[in-house]
């Protein structure tokens, strides 16, 4: 690319199915629907993103003194805005914003569905004619750890003649081989979370009625990922391995917990297609 040269917008969608079951008594389905756009030039690169995400519980056999299907259908609306600027040739700084809206939407939309995720990354990149090295260090806002709050990031990442990518990492660890160029497969190891605003009113035994309670739903995820490029736009996605869950909880609204639903660790499967529309 000539220098100061812009690349047109870059537009990728995609489509998830995931179904995790029997995490002690409970079952979830989780559907994924995003757009993804990057433009960048030599020193630039910008991007924008808008994902839904919809999460359906279904509890088993239970008996918790309060009306559950209140906890039973989830949405997450996030909207994505990402910058990095290169700069000394192997410096870089990037920057997300993802504001985001994370609730049963069962009341009017308001302050307690909002989440400010954001992260702010520094990297250092090293490289020659077969191989990348990069390093990075940052902070990141979010609810990966199932409480919005802030945590600190780094990364190792090394890629070696566009076939093997590893990174190792906080908070997430990942390999990748590349067999041809339709062909990969990739393990990963990385923490996941959900926090969500229960917008309606529910009546806790011994609590009375409360509102804008929260569900937590946080753990580990290790699994293994399998991606295949159809030669026509779409890549298939195939993920399957093994969630530790270390919270599935009912919070007030001060994160005080009022249920634990005590959830096990148990096996999960994933389905997608991403597709370039340009």
């Amino acid at each position: 690319m000539v220098k100061g040269q812009e690349s047109k917008l870059q537009l990728v969608g995609d489509f998830e199915y995931s179904l995790v079951s029997d995490i002690s008594d409970t079952d979830l389905r989780t559907y994924s629907i995003g757009l993804k756009g990057t433009k960048k030039n030599r020193s630039n690169k910008f991007g924008i993103g808008l994902q839904y995400d919809d999460y359906q519980f279904q509890y088993f056999g239970r008996s918790t003194g309060f009306e559950e299907s209140n906890f039973q259908k989830f949405h997450t609306v996030q909207t994505m805005f990402f910058y990095k600027r290169s700069f000394f040739e192997s410096w870089s700084v990037a920057a997300h914003i993802s504001p985001t809206l994370s609730s049963n939407f069962v009341d009017v939309i308001d302050g307690e569905d909002f989440i400010p995720n954001a992260d702010i990354t520094i990297s250092k990149t090293w490289k020659d004619e077969n191989a990348l090295l990069c390093f990075a260090i940052g902070a990141e806002y979010g609810t990966l750890f199932g409480i919005p709050r802030w945590y600190p990031t780094f990364s190792f990442n090394y890629n070696r003649n566009n076939n093997w990518t590893l990174m190792l990492g906080f908070p997430e660890t990942r390999i990748r081989y590349s067999f041809n160029e339709r062909h990969s497969l990739g393990a990963r190891a990385r923490p996941f979370g959900l926090y969500a605003n229960n917008s309606d009113t529910v009546i806790y035994p011994g609590l009375g009625a409360l509102a804008n309670t929260k569900l937590r739903f946080n753990g580990n995820d290790f699994g293994l990922e399998h991606n295949y490029d159809m030669g026509t736009g779409f890549t298939t996605v195939v993920r399957a391995g093994f969630q530790q869950t270390s919270d599935l909880e009912v919070l007030d609204n001060g994160n005080r917990l009022i249920h634990d639903f005590e959830p096990d660790g148990t096996a999960y499967i994933t389905m997608g297609l991403k597709y370039k529309l340009n």
